[in-house]
Formats: structure tokens, C-alpha cells, sequence
């Protein structure tokens, strides 16, 4: 599997595999665009192996909201994006091929919890590629996609703070950043904990996504969040049960791998210890009320 030779790259031809291509539209009034690359769905499978209690994994080499107003949708195609697409052409294990990827920014993502009125502190925004992927096929194949008849809600989604890693800061100031920018919160770089650092998009992009946590209280607020510029961000407070109950959901659920990773190890290693029911102490048990997660009794 590691026998690779030969390793180059060349500008994208036309390619079965992804297409890069412009996404304008107006929100909110403002015309704007975003630089895309149409792939294949996907899908993934957690295998369980019984026998021997071993989860089966596989190694691979890989070279790579609801008010809001949207109009004029249409989309070009793009000779030099700010997304560079291209072709990479390797031998591995002997056997001559190529695989189409995309060089993207790296980014950073920070769970933020607040720990005054033990809620999570959330994102919604519009994306573009979750809109443009939720309208069919056969109604976006002529570049012009009815807005009356596929409403922006298509394309709202349910986030963690995040951004792209293109400023000359470390990881930390950049995350620090973006919790004041979309969230209002004013974090110390020391309140803010690196989790894991690992590789999103692996199939074409493989860009690095550090994951950041913190905990904030009220009176870290410093302003109302919401972006900068021309961003449109809403912030959203979630309850620990909240999430619970929606991450348990079949989906389609309009959030990023990464979101759902983190309020998963949020769950595992952080949650327990700010549950309403976590009143019980060592050999006590009573009734809990007002708690889905948890109702014990004395019996």
C-alpha cells in the first residue's frame, strides 16, 4: 500500500469524478457567490465483527435560514476558482493512476458550551452546496434554479463555530477569533482546548480540521455574534437533551460530519457532568422529574 512513486499533478480537465463550478445568488439583498465542486453522494458503514468484539476498519492511500430571502440562483462554470482543482497522477504498488482532488484552507471548529445555563452554543447558517444538492437534478441542469419553488430552508444548516485557518495566527488566536465573531463570546486562549486535529474530505479535498473546546458564562459575552462583513450566522442555544434528541434522528440531518462528531465527544466526555438529573451522589437514587435521559427511582 505505501509502494507510491511517480507523483505529479496537472490542471483539471473535464472529469467524470467532481466538477468545480460558481454558485451565485442574492440573500438578503446582497448578491454573492460561492465556489463549488459537484461529487458523487456517499454513503458509510459502521461494520461490527461479534466473533472477536472488533470494530472493522479499512486503510486506504488517498491523494487527496428559514427567514431568509434568496433569489437569483444560477451557476457558471469557472476556469481559475479560488478552490484549486486538479488532477493528481501517482503509481501505487505498481499500477499507474490518477484521482481527482480539490487543495482547499485548512479550518478549526470549537464546541462552545455555556456553563451558566448549560446550553450549547450553536450556528445556523445558509450554505450553498447543502441548498444546491437538496433541488433535483433535472431542475438545476439549465444553471437557474427556481427560488419560489426550492425556499432557502433547503440550504440551512445546524453547526459548530468554525473557520478557515488563513490568517498568519495560531490555531488558537484564529479559533478565539471566530467564537467572538459568530458567537459573541470573549474565550481566553488558555480556556481553549485543543480535542483532535484530524482529516476531513478524504475523498477529494483531505484538508486538516483541528477541533477546539471551551466554556463560556454570561458574562463572556462581549457582543451578539452573528459574523462579520456580509455573513449571515444565527446562534442558537441547544440543551444537552436537546441534542440528544436530535442526533438520535434518522436524518437527513443538515450538519457536517464534523458538527456531529463533536456533540458526540461532547456527550462521552463532557455532558454527564452538567445534566440537571447529576443530583445523585454514591449509594443515593430518587426520582428525577423533568429529565428524559435519565429517571431512576428508589426501587
Amino acid at each position: 500500500m505505501e509502494d507510491l512513486t511517480d507523483v505529479y499533478m496537472t490542471p483539471l480537465p473535464d472529469s467524470p469524478y467532481v466538477r468545480p463550478f460558481r454558485f451565485n445568488y442574492t440573500q438578503g439583498g446582497k448578491e454573492k457567490n460561492w465556489d463549488m465542486l459537484e461529487v458523487h453522494d456517499s454513503v458509510a458503514i459502521i461494520v461490527f465483527n461479534v466473533t472477536r468484539n472488533v470494530l472493522v476498519f479499512v486503510k486506504q492511500f488517498r491523494p487527496a435560514m428559514d427567514e431568509m430571502i434568496i433569489s437569483n440562483v444560477h451557476t457558471i462554470s469557472i476556469q481559475e476558482p479560488e478552490i484549486k482543482s486538479l488532477r493528481l497522477f501517482y503509481t501505487l504498488n505498481g499500477i499507474e493512476r490518477s484521482r481527482d482532488i480539490q487543495t482547499i484552507y485548512d479550518t478549526i471548529i470549537v464546541t462552545v458550551f455555556n456553563v451558566t445555563r448549560k446550553v450549547l452554543i450553536m450556528t445556523r447558517h445558509f450554505r450553498p452546496t447543502i441548498y444546491y444538492n437538496s433541488v433535483p437534478i433535472q431542475d438545476r441542469q439549465d444553471h437557474t434554479i427556481d427560488t419560489s419553488k426550492y425556499p432557502a430552508s433547503l440550504g440551512i444548516t445546524l453547526e459548530m463555530c468554525a473557520g478557515i485557518v488563513d490568517k498568519n495566527k495560531s490555531l488558537q488566536e484564529i479559533a478565539k477569533e471566530e467564537v467572538l465573531e459568530e458567537c459573541g463570546y470573549d474565550v481566553p486562549l488558555y480556556d481553549l482546548q485543543k480535542v483532535a486535529s484530524y482529516r476531513a474530505g478524504v475523498g477529494v479535498q483531505g484538508s486538516l480540521q483541528t477541533m477546539f473546546y471551551c466554556e463560556v458564562t454570561d458574562e463572556m459575552k462581549k457582543g451578539k455574534g452573528g459574523g462579520v462583513e456580509d455573513e449571515i450566522i444565527e446562534v442558537v442555544e441547544k440543551s444537552i437533551t436537546d441534542v440528544e434528541n436530535w442526533i438520535s434522528g434518522p436524518g437527513p440531518l443538515n450538519s457536517p460530519p464534523s458538527c456531529l462528531f463533536a456533540l458526540m465527544w461532547f456527550l462521552r466526555n463532557k455532558a454527564d457532568k452538567y445534566r440537571k438529573s447529576f443530583e445523585r451522589t454514591c449509594g443515593e437514587c430518587k426520582i428525577v422529574t423533568n429529565d428524559d435521559f435519565y429517571v431512576t427511582s428508589s426501587n
